[in-house]
Formats: C-alpha cells, sequence, structure tokens
C-alpha cells in the first residue's frame, strides 16, 4: 500500500471536520493559512479552485482544503459561504 500525500490531507480533514485537535498551523505556514483564510472570506466560496488559482501556485489543493476544514469546523452555521 503506498502512501500518497492527498491520502494523508484526506485523512486529517476528516479529522479537523470531526473536531479533533489538528493543529494546522504545524502544517502549513501560519502566515499561508491566514492569508487562504482571508481568500476563502473575500471570495464567499468553499470552492477550493478559485483560491488555490488566486495564489498562482504558492498554495496547493491539500493546504486549502485543511484551511476551508478548520474554518468550517470554526464558523458558525448562520455565516453564509457558499
Amino acid at each position: 500500500m503506498q502512501v500518497l500525500p492527498r491520502n494523508i490531507t484526506g485523512h486529517l480533514e476528516r479529522l479537523i471536520r470531526e473536531g479533533r485537535d489538528i493543529d494546522i498551523d504545524r502544517i502549513i505556514d501560519s502566515s499561508k493559512h491566514t492569508g487562504i483564510e482571508k481568500v476563502f472570506l473575500t471570495m464567499k466560496t468553499w470552492s477550493l479552485g478559485p483560491v488555490v488559482d488566486h495564489f498562482n501556485g504558492t498554495v496547493s489543493f491539500g493546504e486549502a482544503k485543511l484551511v476551508r476544514a478548520y474554518m468550517q469546523r470554526n464558523t458558525p452555521e448562520s455565516f453564509s459561504i457558499k
């Protein structure tokens, strides 16, 4: 069995969504994390493509996926992003 980065990211994403205490700033630089959050909020979308595209190759889908999971876990239901 081969361990692939996307598999690891998928497992971390699931654990974050389940409420596990995963410090994503140990995986993603905190300034990059903050920048990704700001773009999700500015674009008002949970879609990964536009967010990753915004960074012109400096942010991976995996990084955006982990930040999105963290934000969704910590965002009140009343907050509306599509």
